[in-house]
């Protein structure tokens, strides 16, 4: 949901030419691109919806961390996940404070009788290397890069890993 210039919220609207920096809009862009790629037989759209499954978990990964921490210290931290290999640093400062929240939290919602989702910062690391190779092709062989080829067909199960774990994440 965002807001207009009235303060009203409205719905998001699914555009694959208006991009939404939202979990649920990305997802549906993998989505997208998946159909796409198959319907089309197209490799290029498979290796972009890589790309969204490693921006959604990276995402995650730092919208976890950022709620463990002070008002003070999100801005600073969000300057400090911009740049490439950013947020490994950040993942590596705040990681065990991140884990504690989250320990936290599972406690509190044990008292009242609510489910609360784990973040596995590990598990969420290794999907993201996992498709880091769909990320970083320029060393591929071109017969890789086709349609149908093993290394294509290999990111249908990265892809779905993905998402299977980022739709994990809610209860």
């Amino acid at each position: 949901m965002q807001g207009n210039k009235t303060g009203r919220v409205r719905a998001l609207n699914f555009y694959a030419t208006e991009r939404h920096h939202t979990p649920t809009w990305i997802l549906k862009k993998i989505a997208d691109l998946v159909d796409k790629g198959k319907r089309y037989e197209d490799s290029s759209s498979i290796l972009y919806a890589c790309l969204e499954a490693r921006n959604l978990l990276e995402m995650i990964s730092t919208t976890k961390l950022l709620c463990s921490v002070s008002d003070e210290d999100r801005a600073r931290i969000t300057a400090a996940v911009k740049p490439q290999y950013g947020i490994k640093g950040v993942n590596k400062e705040l990681k065990a404070l991140g884990l504690k929240t989250q320990e936290f939290m599972n406690a509190v919602c044990a008292v009242e009788d609510q489910e609360f989702p784990v973040f596995i910062f590990t598990e969420s690391d290794d999907i993201q290397h996992r498709l880091s190779q769909y990320i970083h092709t320029y060393a591929v062989p071109m017969a890789d890069m086709e349609y149908g080829s093993d290394f294509i067909n290999a990111a249908f199960p990265a892809i779905e890993e993905a998402l299977a774990f980022a739709s994990g994440l809610t209860v």
